[in-house]
């Protein structure tokens, strides 16, 4: 519903551009939906099984790796850098092959040479790109490549985000954007309408949502709905008590309003 609200609101754009306060209410809804597509996504992805992450991250990581690796034991040999060379002392396919630990272990400490040594590695001309990309796949890695428990403590962490933004979103249509709109019922009635049809929150196992204004507009009794537009499992919304990988039969994650 959130992303049919901003569409009328785009289509309609030249009946409140010069108007400050509908500038700003939408720039607001168009925030909250961002928020919103990041937190659903990021949910996504930790609910996706921990060994199949494991096996598409490590191919880029450890080729990224690899490289820095190679270009720091050549300048550990001329620097005598004995400690550097033990650190550069693997392969690629060793690489892969490391727990979670050591894999974030190992990359760290690389990453951190290459700073201690950046001036030599200026001689590589792919060296500075490669650290880059190697600093942006350390924090994917953290990521995506959790141990289970941390990542149901992500998830859970997560869900109530998600829920908490919605009873947020809900809120400020109500009692903000709702209220503003009633300035174009007569002078805008077709914009009006249209907003009020993008209101209407689609019906749910047969339940039908009510439109702008009314108080079963937030739904659930009262409850803010989680990020697939249902009430929030046993009240409370907490994904914490179970593992993501056994979470198969939770249905996709939308933006929920």
């Amino acid at each position: 519903m959130l992303q049919a609200v901003i569409k009328v609101a785009d289509t309609h754009k030249e009946q409140w551009q010069e108007m400050p306060e509908f500038v700003e209410s939408f720039a607001s809804l168009r925030a909250y939906e961002t928020k919103m597509r990041e937190l659903v996504q990021r949910k996504q992805l930790l609910k996706q099984p921990f060994g199949r992450i494991k096996a598409e991250l490590r191919s880029e990581f450890a080729l990224i790796i690899g490289k820095l690796g190679a270009y720091l034991r050549l300048v550990a040999r001329k620097n005598k850098d004995y400690h550097l060379a033990m650190v550069t002392d693997f392969t690629v396919a060793g690489f892969e092959r490391m727990n979670g630990q050591r894999t974030l272990a190992l990359a760290e400490n690389i990453v951190a040479y290459t700073d201690q040594y950046e001036t030599e590695l200026d001689a590589f001309d792919t060296a500075t790109d490669l650290v880059e990309k190697a600093k942006a796949q350390i924090l994917v890695f953290k990521e995506q490549g959790l141990i289970p428990s941390e990542r149901r403590r992500l998830l859970g962490e997560t869900t109530q985000q998600i829920i908490r933004l919605s009873q947020e979103i809900m809120d400020f249509l109500k009692k903000e954007l709702d209220f503003l709109m009633r300035y174009f019922t007569d002078i805008a009635p077709v914009f009006f309408n249209a907003f009020k049809n993008a209101r209407v929150i689609p019906k749910l196992n047969g339940i039908s949502r009510g439109r702008s204004g009314d108080d079963s507009d937030a739904g659930n009794n009262g409850n803010p709905p989680n990020d697939n537009g249902s009430s929030p499992p046993n009240g409370d919304g907490n994904d914490t008590g179970s593992d993501p990988e056994d979470d198969g039969d939770d249905p996709p994650a939308n933006t929920p309003v």
